[in-house]
């Protein structure tokens, strides 16, 4: 039961997460993309390539690398093949808008209430 109850929230996650990064520009979804993932992980890092990220994003590796090239310059993340380390979480925040925040939230609660083992 909890593990159906786990897949249950992860794919309407999923589906929420896809909704809200197609109202993006791309610039703030690799933001919100950033933050999401590193909300998962629990952590500052982000263990993904920039052609995983262009895959998770729908868009060019290039781009990704252009973007990132800009967020490292701008000292709100280093990287180097295959992690990518957020040093300004605020400023990353702020790039993907105040309403990332809530959602981000909203992720971590709804992965803890759902391997509560009464579901509440």
């Amino acid at each position: 039961m909890l593990v159906i109850q786990y897949q249950d929230t992860l794919l309407s996650q999923t589906q929420a997460t896809a909704a809200r990064y197609a109202s993006l520009p791309i610039d703030q979804r690799l933001a919100a993309c950033l933050l999401d993932v590193s909300c998962l992980l629990a952590g500052e890092s982000v263990p993904l390539i920039q052609e995983t990220l262009a895959e998770m994003l729908a868009t060019r590796r290039s781009y990704v690398s252009e973007l990132g090239s800009k967020l490292k310059a701008a000292g709100i993340i280093d990287y180097v093949r295959g992690e990518i380390r957020i040093l300004d979480r605020a400023r990353l925040l702020e790039l993907s808008q105040a309403s990332q925040s809530k959602a981000a939230i909203v992720c971590e609660f709804s992965i803890e209430r759902s391997m509560s083992p009464f579901g509440t």
